[in-house]
């Protein structure tokens, strides 16, 4: 049986951290990634990876589109490789917020929308992170509609 337990959990908990946080839930996990040591290992380097980007997205050297975009390929990737889709919505939404911190609105714009159609679905209509991502989404578009009527 697969249980979803990753949905409350920080994205980058290596393996240990991960079957310790569980063990109140009052089971082992015996998935693969849990109970063999090369995907272990390989899995914990990539959430450092993940960890370690997000962090890169601060920084000041890549506070451009060039830079972003290369970061946020990568973490998608990751993400993707590591099977954390119902992570994606909260990874979303950063990127809506560096976007838009940027001021490139229709990367925010599409990373905002991402965002909510991520936590609906995995979190549900009724969500904090849901309501909170589309009050994200509903500050980007006031964004665009400002810009565009600005001569």
């Amino acid at each position: 049986m697969t249980l979803p337990y990753y949905a409350d959990t920080p994205l980058n908990l290596p393996t240990k951290a991960r079957q310790e946080a569980i063990q109140g839930w009052g089971f082992n996990c015996t998935c693969n990634l849990c109970t063999e040591p090369e995907l272990s290992e390989t899995s914990d380097r990539n959430r450092q990876e993940i960890q370690n980007l997000v962090r890169d997205m601060a920084k000041v050297e890549n506070r451009n589109r060039d830079a972003m975009r290369v970061i946020t390929d990568q973490l998608v990737a990751l993400m993707e490789t590591e099977e954390l889709t119902a992570m994606m919505g909260d990874l979303y939404g950063m990127l809506a917020v560096a976007y838009s911190k940027l001021n490139h609105l229709e990367e925010a714009l599409k990373y905002s929308t991402l965002a909510v159609e991520n936590q609906v679905r995995f979190r549900g209509k009724h969500h904090a992170k849901a309501d909170e991502m589309r009050t994200l989404l509903s500050m980007v578009r006031g964004a665009i509609r400002k810009a565009e009527s600005e001569p």
